[in-house]
């Protein structure tokens, strides 16, 4: 029994080494669990806000950058919050910001046993600046872009607004 106990071992071992996984803008993912799972708003007692931030590609002019900020608490076994998750895209001229507000059910089991459930709903706003993109047909070698880019986004809205909604389910021992 013990061999292949340390036989299960290896093996998981050798598979999570060969996973790589990240968030595609925030790397910490418990800083903002609203972000995450609308069923862990609330999880813990007490009240809790944050605010993260991250820039990558900082080689560019204007790097890509999230800002999120939320608050949260809980009153007995519901849980309530809000967020705002704001992308820029830098030279790209793209916008992309999230609204919520979080509600969660936390139904503990037993001392060690929690099951949440959760409802998320707000707004997505995402703004698009076709005159901040450049293209490879507008750089000369010496001079970089000088030439107008010839490229028409006609039909595209440079604007808009969406409702979004999200369910979540969480189990915690």
């Amino acid at each position: 029994m013990k061999l292949r106990n340390i036989t299960m071992l290896a093996a998981g071992m050798m598979i999570a080494s060969s996973l790589s996984a990240q968030e595609k803008s925030l790397a910490q993912f418990y800083g903002n669990r609203m972000m995450f799972n609308p069923a862990m708003t609330g999880i813990e007692t007490g009240t809790r806000a944050g605010v993260n931030f991250r820039s990558q590609f900082n080689n560019i002019n204007l790097p890509m950058t999230t800002i999120a900020a939320g608050a949260e608490g809980r009153v007995k076994s519901l849980g309530f919050g809000a967020l705002m998750n704001s992308q820029s895209s830098g030279d790209g001229g793209f916008k992309n910001t999230n609204i919520l507000a979080s509600f969660a059910y936390h139904l503990d089991l037993d001392p060690s046993n929690l099951l949440s459930f959760g409802l998320q709903g707000g707004a997505t706003i995402q703004s698009f600046d076709a005159s901040k993109l450049t293209f490879a047909s507008q750089y000369q070698a010496a001079f970089g872009p000088v030439f107008p880019s010839g490229e028409t986004f006609a039909g595209t809205r440079p604007n808009s607004t969406a409702v979004d909604v999200n369910l979540g389910l969480f189990y915690s021992n």
